[in-house]
């Protein structure tokens, strides 16, 4: 039988995609902030970006059109952790340029957050922001655009940080692992998240 693997319960949810990992947060709690109604009202600051090439394909679930790709850029954001918190349904959508970001973490504690954009990024003309509301998975390509051109008409503009050295890695598990290290030094208080991300992979004959 041909060798198969899969990763324990938690780390499975990783490798569907950050959004996955932040939906499944406590989304329900009636006292969390409204939602904004610009881009301008909660500034996003990026913090450190670090470029991949995976092997094998990933999903873009945080798109209508679930596009594949290979590369991508692991960012860490920061903001107002009240406005950062992830909802079972519409939110303020997360926005680089004209992509939407997929979470690896929620923030809600730390105001910190790693997240995975697919694609080439030019960090420094792709402004970062809360887009008007929406399910993130319905997002199209032509919506992503269009909130561009707002947030681009509001001011908004790229910011820069040094950028690490690329890495390559095999598949989403590994991806995901190495967004566990990003996640432990900025958002420490998600260990369980951290641990999940580190499950060991299981081989079955």
């Amino acid at each position: 039988m041909r060798n198969r693997s899969i990763v324990a319960a938690v780390a499975a949810a990783a490798l569907l995609g950050g959004g996955v990992i932040a939906y499944n947060s406590d989304t329900n709690n009636p006292t969390q902030e409204p939602l904004v109604s610009a881009p301008q009202e909660a500034p996003i600051r990026l913090i450190e970006a670090q470029p991949f090439e995976v092997l094998t394909p990933l999903t873009h679930y945080m798109r209508a059109e679930q596009p594949s790709y290979t590369k991508g850029m692991l960012l860490v954001l920061s903001g107002d952790p009240t406005l950062l918190r992830p909802r079972q349904s519409l939110e303020n959508v997360l926005y680089v340029g004209a992509e939407t970001a997929e979470r690896i973490n929620t923030g809600e504690q730390s105001g910190y957050l790693v997240v995975v954009v697919p694609g080439e990024v030019d960090l420094a003309s792709s402004p970062i922001f809360l887009g008007s509301p929406a399910l993130p998975e319905q997002v199209t390509a032509a919506d992503a655009q269009r909130q561009l051109e707002i947030a681009l008409d509001s001011g908004l503009t790229g910011q820069s940080v040094p950028v690490a050295d690329p890495i390559q890695v095999a598949d989403g598990y590994e991806l995901h692992r190495f967004a566990s290290y990003l996640v432990e030094r900025y958002a420490p208080d998600e260990a369980d998240l951290i641990s999940g991300l580190r499950a060991q992979r299981i081989t079955f004959q």
